[in-house]
């Protein structure tokens, strides 16, 4: 023996669909029902005085009726139109929740080329350099403390590879460097990717791009006496988002310390 199943679209309505809809469905009868007996009782001519009282009566009842109907309609009118909004309501939550830019963070990259004057001219050494870092500030340089965002292991991002190369132009001849950043593998592959102090909930690229305002660099092997002339950095936001940095002419801080921002500094 086999069933067949037949679907239809009253299959996929829920309780609450199925009550709007005979709730509707009965404004409706009333409606006509009060008209019908105002209608059926309304004679040009009636037998007696009785008759006349009794069809009196009637008329006033479905003009009752009617105007429960009426109100029972305007009333179910209102609550379509309240659940209809909180649909919409729920629906704009949804599709923020699911924005990529409300979801955690996953992955956090950085880059940055710089141009310096220096009377060395080696190339950047071969492979990692854990002791080259770049961290994520949430304050401009010309504040007086930069605060670092706790981003469970993202705020600051290692050095992986860096390249080396020239460049001359009328202004003179300049040594360049094309340094790329990735987050602690030993770290940032924890569950802890951040959260926002005031309330705890998760860091998302929708923080990172509206609050990191600088890029604080620490690379070790920069020449000691270089001179920043100009350059330019990026962050790379789970793959996808990307934010964009400039570095001005700067002076090269202890340790191989330099600034990159997207607000201009005070000098």
């Amino acid at each position: 023996m086999s069933f067949i199943s037949i679907s239809s679209p009253l299959a996929s309505l829920d309780w609450w669909d199925v009550f709007w809809w005979l709730t509707a469905g009965a404004g409706g009868v009333i409606v006509f029902w009060g008209l019908w007996q105002e209608k059926k009782y309304e004679k040009e001519s009636y037998l007696n005085v009785e008759d006349f009282r009794a069809c009196k009566s009637k008329r006033t009842r479905g003009w009752r009726i009617l105007m429960i109907g009426i109100a029972a309609e305007i009333a179910l009118g209102f609550g379509h139109a309240l659940k209809d909004a909180l649909e919409i309501r729920q629906i704009k939550i949804t599709a923020a929740k699911n924005d990529p830019l409300n979801r955690p963070i996953s992955d956090i990259s950085a880059s940055a080329t710089i141009l310096m004057r220096t009377k060395e001219t080696g190339l950047p050494p071969f492979g990692p350099q854990p002791d080259s870092t770049v961290g994520l500030l949430e304050n401009g340089i010309g504040d007086r403390i930069p605060r670092t965002v706790f981003l469970g292991g993202f705020q600051t991002l290692l050095e992986e590879s860096a390249q080396g190369f020239t460049q001359s132009d009328s202004t003179g001849s300049y040594v360049g460097y094309s340094i790329q950043f990735r987050a602690d593998r030993l770290f940032s592959s924890s569950p802890q990717n951040g959260f926002v102090l005031a309330d705890y909930s998760p860091i998302t690229p929708k923080h990172i791009l509206s609050k990191i305002e600088t890029l604080a660099f620490h690379v070790v092997f920069i020449p000691k006496d270089a001179e920043i002339v100009s350059g330019s950095a990026e962050i790379l936001i789970n793959g996808t988002f990307r934010k964009e940095f400039q570095i001005f002419n700067q002076k090269l801080g202890a340790s191989g310390g330099f600034y990159a921002t997207n607000t201009i500094p005070n000098h």
